[in-house]
């Protein structure tokens, strides 16, 4: 059995456009998942990782149950905010996601 014993936030990311008509716009973090229970295994150094064609530096991964969460949401853990790098169905039933994300610099 999983043990969930640490507790994140999951932030959805909205742009809206700036007032004045400058067509600028303005990001803006709005609280997705509160407290979600999950586990995280910290990896040793910088973790290079391929997918397809794409490659990224991972410093975690988070495993949790199924939750509306996309590589376009950020991860608050501990007053730091994190980008998540990917999202996987790691059992492929559906029921746990595993969450590769990295300090945003």
């Amino acid at each position: 059995m999983i043990q969930f014993n640490k507790k994140v936030n999951i932030l959805r990311v909205t742009k809206t456009t700036n007032p004045g008509g400058l067509g600028g716009y303005t990001e803006a973090d709005a609280v997705l998942h509160s407290n979600l229970p999950c586990r995280i295994n910290w990896k040793k150094g910088s973790e290079k990782i391929w997918t397809n064609k794409n490659t990224y530096f991972r410093d975690a991964r988070l495993y949790c149950r199924v939750v509306d969460m996309t590589t376009k949401d950020k991860l608050q853990y501990n007053n730091t905010i994190y980008d998540i790098v990917d999202v996987s169905n790691v059992d492929e039933a559906g029921r746990f996601i595993a969450v590769d994300f990295k300090i945003i610099q």
